[in-house]
């Protein structure tokens, strides 16, 4: 994608094809998803007049205040001078401006990161946890502090409870960052079976 396609997704609402190419269809824009994930009980039957706090999303508003930070700093060297409007308005104007290969790269970079981050922290992928079971790369099968399970198969189709079709399932180890798609999965299922 371009610097403006992706300035556009991040900042306003676009079409998006879903599935394979059938249904086109109407996607806020992700800054907007993500703004309105931070005081998600707002409008929706919230009510601070009760006393009680409105439930943040406190991932959320990290995530956008870095964004923020971010930006800032980035129209810092790249123009030499701060921008005071909203992070909407600096993304668009960056996405509009003519730059060197190196800052089109980078900003490019920048605004793919963000929009998979607020996917991936908003749409989560659904995955079948394989609890008990060894990573055949690393031999763990929990990992961290908080004892999560290592090894997890995405198999459903995204944003749904349908399964994928079996060539299309990939597994990845969260302790060492193992992966198998295609081939190896087949690999992969024969050697968590002989474990």
């Amino acid at each position: 994608m371009n610097l403006r396609s992706l300035a556009q997704e991040l900042t306003e609402p676009h079409l998006k094809i879903k599935g394979e190419g059938v249904e086109v269809v109407k996607k806020p824009a992700a800054i907007a998803e993500l703004r309105k994930a931070i005081t998600h009980s707002i409008g929706e039957g919230g009510d601070a007049s009760n006393g009680k706090p409105l439930p943040l999303d406190g991932q959320a508003l990290q995530m956008l205040m870095d964004m923020e930070r971010m930006a800032g700093d980035d129209h810092w060297n790249r123009y030499g001078e701060r921008y005071f409007g909203n992070l909407e308005g600096l993304i668009q104007k960056i996405s509009k401006d003519d730059h060197s290969d190196e800052w089109e790269v980078w900003f490019k970079r920048i605004f793919q990161q963000w929009l998979d981050d607020i996917h991936a922290l908003l749409h989560p992928t659904k995955v079948r946890r394989l609890d008990g079971v060894a990573c055949p790369s690393c031999g763990q099968a929990i990992h961290g502090s908080e004892r999560e399970t290592c090894l997890v198969i995405n198999c459903y189709e995204d944003g749904t409870k349908d399964l994928k079709k079996p060539h299309e399932w990939t597994a990845e180890c969260r302790g060492c960052g193992a992966g198998w798609s295609g081939k190896k999965m087949a690999w992969f299922r024969l050697a968590i079976a002989g474990r």
